[in-house]
């Protein structure tokens, strides 16, 4: 698919902004509130096809006082990798997956991070806003994913990096896990640099940019 292509597809697809699906979001919600307890026991299959190598790179390359956009921050997994020299604004929409991300800063006395309840397909930030976005094994459950990438395309400036760590395939605690996720990032307008297969094709490593928006 070249540019133009892309172009096109990605502002048809803004073009056709629909409304969030509450009730598809409400009970995705209350999935990772009810698992908030065991989350980390429940994935660790994903924890150990990923490694804490792979968590590592998602914050390699930046600079004092970048500002950076965690999606998904869930139990705080990549908060000891947070450098200390960026701000992190660190978001998730269940509020006790937060409650111990949370937890999980004070322990580690992480002070460079903002955490937020919301929700990735309404962001409650301005355009341009961030010069990198990190998400892990989030938007194999959220339930518009076109919706949720488009606005990871909106808050991140001009020639940002998205990157991510996602599953493919695999199935958990009734999540929306099977879905064409590189599809969907191509067609939120984002150029894909890289893709690792870290665990069959089930795991992915992902960096990408942004290549087409309505927002610059």
């Amino acid at each position: 698919m070249n540019n133009t292509e892309m172009n096109t597809k990605y502002n048809s697809n803004r073009n056709a902004d629909t409304k969030i699906d509450m009730l598809a979001t409400d009970e995705a919600r209350l999935i990772y509130d009810r698992h908030a307890g065991t989350y980390d026991i429940c994935s660790l299959p994903m924890e150990l096809m990923a490694g804490t190598a792979r968590r590592q790179e998602l914050f390699q390359g930046l600079k004092p006082g970048d500002s950076v956009i965690e999606i998904g921050v869930g139990t705080g997994r990549n908060i000891p990798h947070y450098p200390d020299n960026i701000q992190v604004t660190a978001i998730d929409f269940s509020e006790r997956m937060l409650d111990n991300a949370k937890r999980r800063a004070e322990k580690l006395n992480v002070e460079n991070v903002d955490f937020h309840l919301a929700d990735v397909q309404e962001l409650p930030f301005e355009n341009n806003s961030f010069d990198r976005a990190v998400t892990t094994f989030v938007f194999c459950s959220v339930p518009d994913p076109l919706k949720g990438l488009s606005e990871v395309n909106r808050v991140l400036k001009p020639g940002a990096r998205f990157d991510l760590l996602d599953n493919m395939t695999y199935r958990m605690m009734g999540a929306h896990i099977n879905r064409k996720t590189m599809d969907n990032i191509r067609l939120s307008g984002f150029h894909v640099e890289r893709e690792d297969n870290l665990f069959l094709d089930v795991v992915k490593r992902i960096s990408t940019v942004p290549v087409c928006s309505k927002y610059t």
